[in-house]
């Protein structure tokens, strides 16, 4: 089974198009399944969220947690975008949403 920790997709080119995949910065507590982000974390969130800052997103995707959403929550607020917040078990169906997206929408 595979799990995603967050993907931001991008839609660039008429084309094609383009999805990055970000795991979750670092956690608080690497043992808690459930466990937000460190300090550290949150400073790598802000990071991403510059790194990408000059990549025009179309579209940004977490799973249900809260971790993920603390990551690209920076970014996703940079780009006046909302976060979509999708099932962690269910990382096939959304690569295949994906796959039938337009590249220019």
């Amino acid at each position: 089974m595979i799990r995603f920790a967050l993907v931001l997709a991008l839609w660039a080119a008429p084309a094609r198009a383009s999805v990055f995949i970000v795991r979750h910065a670092e956690r608080a507590d690497a043992k808690a399944d459930k466990s937000l982000l460190s300090r550290k974390g949150k400073k790598r969130a802000e990071l991403l969220s510059k790194v990408l800052g000059g990549v025009p997103l179309k579209a940004v995707y977490t799973t249900e947690y809260e971790r993920t959403q603390q990551t690209a929550g920076p970014t996703a607020k940079a780009q006046g975008l909302a976060v979509t917040v999708t099932d962690s078990e269910k990382a096939a169906d959304l690569a295949a949403e994906l796959k039938l997206k337009p590249a220019e929408t």
